[in-house]
């Protein structure tokens, strides 16, 4: 496999040490492969309210990611739903009061990003790294090996991807 050469704005971890060759592919600055390392998706990250809307009697159902507006503002992970032309809509915090009236029903700015699209991404960004715990010992002796010092910062995520427990619609 060829090594590549870490680019500007490139994904990395623990200042450097593991860099991001790929979806759930990672790599030790030293160009050797960190099979033990995993991405951080989006869906781990962001838990919003998904939903189902047809238009009209005989249209197809279509799922939605309801993305906040105010997110997306914010947020450099999620700019991309902003320029992608998809539909706008408000939403109100109680399914209950569909027009936003009653105490707490204040109404919110949404992105209606397609569920196929969302999944998309999903599988293509990583918001960090994470490990088994049972790694997490040799993950950061390796990092304070490459980087010559124990200050290695950066960690974003550290959990067993096989029990995260992040619910993620199929």
């Amino acid at each position: 496999m060829p090594k590549p050469i870490m680019r500007p704005g490139e994904v990395t971890a623990l200042s450097g040490a593991l860099i991001r060759w790929g979806p759930n592919l990672w790599a030790w600055s030293d160009h050797t492969l960190a099979p033990m390392v995993r991405d951080v998706p989006p869906s781990q990250v962001y838990h919003f309210r998904f939903r189902t809307y047809a238009q009209g009697a005989d249209a197809e159902q279509e799922a939605f990611v309801e993305v906040p507006t105010q997110f997306a503002n914010h947020d450099t992970a999620l700019a991309w739903v902003l320029t992608e032309g998809f539909e706008h809509s408000t939403a109100t915090r109680h399914r209950d009061k569909p027009d936003g009236a009653g105490k707490g029903g204040a109404r919110r700015g949404i992105i209606l990003v397609p569920l196929s699209e969302w999944k998309a991404w999903d599988a293509q960004w990583s918001m960090g790294a994470q490990w088994p715990e049972a790694d997490e010992t040799a993950v950061l002796e390796k990092a304070y090996t490459l980087k010559g010092h124990r200050g290695v910062s950066g960690v974003i995520a550290c959990a067993d991807p096989a029990s995260a427990g992040v619910a993620s619609p199929t």
